[in-house]
């Protein structure tokens, strides 16, 4: 018989879940080192276990994945915003879904990407350019949003999608924050009562709605077609049934692309700056790679794959993985490293927490690149964007830019952080507590 698995005594009703609404991260990051890699927790009467070896994360997300389904509360939450989207739903209709998707971020499919990736990150460093020459910091957390809406929304739809960025944003902006909320509270709110939240909310769906819909009815009604991921989603069929997706499912879809590949990617490359505004010395090596490797300039193309920023994307990545807990729910009795997992419990992956094991990773919690020129030893021990049948489709997407934007400031400008690298925001994602603001210094011999 399997045995019960250690953890954290919580509070006589409420159990474990004051702790992990308040503090989440630090909470599992605590929990796991005191208990081992299968803890236990009670929220309410509701049994989760969080794991955190290789073995059964790769069980968890691989091996036995059609037993761990996404029938949460996290994604019940997200469904308000993403409906029936890869990042949220399951079974039979996903592995439909993902089949159709596929062939839009196939290799050769991104690469028709580059050329705007490369335009977007000129384009910023243009502004850069006339803030260092003023001494004027900038507020990197919200350069790498706006930069990012505008990249996945050029990507998604087109040119056309610029006069809406500023409403995209906004509705964005503001369906995340109430997001946040319901996911940190306690006692769920509602979404039915006609309270603010809820009707700020819903007025930032419709406005992102509206031009999700708008997109889709001309694309739909044009001849033209076009090259962008509406187009190759509407193209797309599914292999087995010669079947594509109805205005519904692209309304998901987009949506989904619209949120994940803004949020996440603009957190990620936050964070890369930080790290290397309060590390000059590999900041300074990875600009004199990228004046030696390309004395002609950094273009999208040449950087993707390039191992000495891929090196600092992957650390980077492992310190602050904006995926940074995945959630599941068994359909079947389990068991994982030795312990019981019941039926419909909770079952929580959390990259934050095994990315920073002392077991896994040396000096866990040093920024050092040079620990990625060799691969992790585990596939498992390493996996910001998730792993197995559900890994993000758009991980190929997110590379590119992460690659292609970094390697361009840095062979650009010099910059130190103003402070410390900020304290994470663990909500849906795993944001900067604070601002990150840079100080920069243009290199003159940066060829543009």
């Amino acid at each position: 018989m399997a045995a019960i698995a250690p953890g954290p005594r919580g509070h006589f009703l409420l159990g474990n879940l004051p702790d992990l609404r308040t503090r989440p991260a630090a909470f599992l990051a605590e929990s796991q080192a005191s208990f081992g890699d299968v803890v236990r927790f009670s929220f309410g009467g509701k049994i989760a276990h969080l794991v955190s070896s290789p073995s059964g994360i790769r069980h968890v997300l691989q091996t036995n994945a059609k037993n761990y389904t996404k029938n949460t509360p996290g994604v019940q939450k997200l469904k308000a915003i993403l409906g029936e989207g890869l990042l949220t739903s399951d079974g039979d209709f996903w592995l439909r879904q993902r089949r159709i998707a596929q062939p839009a971020f196939h290799k050769e499919r991104l690469a028709t990407f580059m050329d705007l990736i490369d335009r977007h990150a000129e384009a910023l460093c243009a502004r850069w350019r006339a803030s260092a020459a003023c001494a004027e910091p900038v507020e990197a957390h919200r350069e790498m949003m706006a930069l990012t809406l505008t990249i996945v929304g050029e990507a998604l739809f087109g040119a056309d999608v610029a006069a809406d960025a500023p409403t995209v944003a906004r509705a964005l902006d503001e369906i995340l924050h109430v997001q946040d909320a319901r996911f940190t509270r306690a006692l769920p709110l509602p979404t039915w009562l006609p309270v603010e939240e809820n009707l700020r909310f819903r007025r930032a769906k419709a406005a992102l709605d509206d031009v999700c819909w708008r997109m889709i009815r001309a694309r739909r009604a044009s001849s033209s077609g076009g090259n962008d991921l509406l187009a190759m989603l509407m193209d797309a069929r599914d292999p087995e049934t010669g079947q594509g997706m109805t205005d519904d499912q692209l309304r998901d879809e987009v949506v989904t692309l619209f949120v994940s590949g803004h949020e996440t990617t603009a957190n990620a490359l936050s964070y890369a700056l930080a790290l290397l505004g309060t590390h000059p010395e590999e900041q300074e090596a990875l600009a004199l790679s990228a004046s030696s490797d390309f004395p002609h300039g950094v273009t999208c193309a040449a950087a993707y794959r390039w191992a000495p920023v891929d090196r600092v994307v992957s650390e980077s990545l492992r310190l602050y993985p904006p995926g940074w807990l995945f959630a599941r729910s068994p359909k079947e009795d389990d068991v994982i490293d030795g312990f019981a997992i019941p039926q419909h419990s909770f079952v929580f992956v959390s990259a934050w927490v095994v990315h920073r094991k002392e077991s896994l990773w040396p000096r866990a919690s040093a920024f050092e690149p040079a620990r990625f020129a060799t691969p992790p030893t585990d596939r498992f021990a390493y996996f910001p964007f998730s792993g197995g049948p559900r890994q993000c489709i758009g991980i190929g997407f997110a590379e590119m830019e992460m690659h292609a934007i970094l390697s361009r400031i840095a062979r650009a400008f010099r910059w130190r952080s103003e402070g410390p690298v900020p304290a994470v925001d663990p909500k849906v994602t795993l944001r900067p507590r604070t601002e990150i603001s840079l100080r920069l210094e243009e290199r003159v011999a940066a060829s543009r």
